[in-house]
């Protein structure tokens, strides 16, 4: 179970996890910039609070695209390009 103070970065990171390129053959990039800020404007978050909000989001993307390029590379030669981007 994740800490209280936590939701706030796990909820933000499911809404912003699909603004992102995906590439032909199943590659994605991380989430893009603008989507974060863009968020983090909408809910008032800015300066320090900011730069952590950033840093923890970028760092849950890399866990998850970390996930992504080991379920391709399990997937390789078996049809799923894009093992779990749904």
């Amino acid at each position: 179970m994740l800490p209280a103070w936590a939701d706030t970065y796990w909820r933000a990171w499911g809404a912003l996890r699909h603004d992102r390129h995906y590439g032909a053959i199943g590659g994605a990039a991380r989430i893009y910039f603008a989507a974060i800020e863009g968020y983090a404007a909408r809910y008032g978050i800015e300066g320090v609070e900011f730069e952590r909000f950033l840093f923890i989001i970028m760092q849950m993307d890399a866990e998850y695209l970390d996930y992504l390029n080991e379920r391709l590379k399990a997937n390789e030669g078996k049809g799923d390009k894009h093992g779990d981007c749904a």
